[in-house]
């Protein structure tokens, strides 16, 4: 067979002989070929005599790998940032700071029980607004309330112990001037119902007074209030009875006096007693009254420092409440611009994170400089002398949620002071 066929021809069964090769596991290549040619000429029949060309397949490119810059120069370039950043924060620090700080300010006052006790009742809550003389929490003191039943109880014993020497002095006194004796006696036994209806009255007007405020809390039913009610009118109708039909009885008594030997002295002590009783009754009543405790002034109850059920003693207090009228912001200016601010001028005082703006009004200028409180002599340079300078919120912006006693505020002095000076509170 002829060796000069075209191209084509050579090309066909080249590409036949490879199809029928591709099934061969084993592959010899040809001396001078690289092993990775998908085709070698070794795998045509010999007897066909034509000769192939091959061609190499592409050699796949490599990525080309950048050089590591050294680690040294990345250390040298993290020191001179900071330096040059520690140079413009010290520039600024000297010649462009134009802050000053400062604190809100208020009167807050304790509230404090008048004795030891528990608190068994609080009737307002954190952030309530409160009026002066308004209920604020209930306080009550156990052996108070032993001491006024024990009271009770002797007034019933002194009683008892009049009716007694009565019964004694009308047995004594015979049949002298016996109508005399009787009116007398009947005349001191309306004085000592008289007196014990008056301490029950006293007990009945401190449940009526009792019933009242609990009602004007919402604490307490309207039946209770209308029983108690009932019985304090029921009984006062009595006391009043009492007392006229013991003025009748002591006018009877001084037209038999001459006639009859006197014996108001052997009662004088039990009457006396039962005087002293009630009146201790009375000042019982009252100091556990004080158990009732009231605002003192005007403002809005800060914290609730106790609730129901716990133990407070008399030098602990049970609610903070703070002053209507009493915020004032505070701010300490650095010597050089402590000409900023004058009195009346105005500062629109910006609290984050609340957009509203607090329009404040300087009140006064401190006397002296004076060094940075603790809480922000941070903000300042060591031994820096400040003046304080004082600021009151106008009444619009006193109950804003933004105001807050204790804050941080500070002022950018750049504006020179003008209404448009911009505080911000942290």
């Amino acid at each position: 067979m002829s060796t000069d066929r075209p191209d084509t021809v050579q090309n066909d069964e080249h590409e036949s002989s490879h199809g029928r090769d591709a099934t061969n596991s084993s592959v010899h290549p040809q001396p001078g070929l690289q092993e990775f040619q998908p085709y070698q000429a070794s795998d045509f029949p010999s007897l066909l005599g034509v000769a192939t060309v091959t061609q190499p397949a592409a050699i796949p490119s490599q990525p080309t790998r950048l050089a590591k810059p050294p680690k040294g120069r990345l250390l040298i370039g993290v020191v001179l940032v900071s330096i040059v950043a520690f140079g413009i924060y010290r520039f600024w620090d000297t010649f462009s700071r134009y802050q000053a700080y400062g604190t809100v300010t208020g009167r807050t006052i304790q509230v404090h029980p008048p004795w030891d006790g528990i608190v068994t009742q609080v009737f307002v809550q954190e952030g309530e607004h409160v009026r002066q003389s308004q209920l604020l929490a209930r306080i009550d003191n156990y052996d108070l309330q032993r001491r006024r039943a024990q009271l009770s109880d002797e007034l019933k014993v002194a009683h008892a112990n009049l009716l007694a020497e009565r019964s004694r002095m009308r047995w004594q006194t015979g049949l002298n001037a016996q109508r005399f004796q009787e009116a007398s006696a009947d005349y001191y036994d309306v004085w000592g119902k008289l007196l014990v209806e008056q301490s029950r009255l006293s007990q009945l007007r401190l449940e009526y007074d009792r019933q009242a405020k609990l009602k004007a809390a919402g604490a307490g039913s309207d039946q209770e209030f209308e029983s108690a009610s009932l019985a304090f009118q029921a009984h006062k109708e009595k006391t009043t009875k009492l007392s006229e039909q013991l003025l009748e009885l002591k006018k009877r008594v001084d037209l038999g006096r001459g006639l009859l030997e006197d014996g108001n002295p052997q009662l004088e002590p039990h009457l006396a007693k039962i005087q002293a009783l009630q009146a201790e009754f009375e000042r019982s009543r009252v100091l556990l009254d004080q158990g009732d405790i009231r605002a003192p002034t005007d403002g809005v109850v800060v914290r609730r420092i106790r609730f129901p059920g716990e133990f407070s003693k008399a030098d602990q207090p049970v609610l903070s409440i703070l002053e209507d009228n009493s915020l004032e912001v505070v701010l300490y200016l650095p010597q050089k611009s402590s000409n900023k601010f004058s009195q009346n001028d105005e500062v629109g005082v910006q609290v984050k994170p609340f957009p509203e703006t607090v329009l404040c009004t300087v009140t006064r200028t401190g006397d002296q400089f004076v060094p940075a409180p603790a809480h922000i002599e941070r903000y300042y340079r060591a031994n820096e002398k400040l003046l304080p300078v004082y600021l009151k919120p106008k009444s619009e912006f006193l109950n804003t949620a933004a105001l807050r006693v204790a804050a941080l505020p500070y002022v950018d002095l750049s504006s020179g002071g003008s209404a448009d000076a911009m505080i911000s509170l942290d």
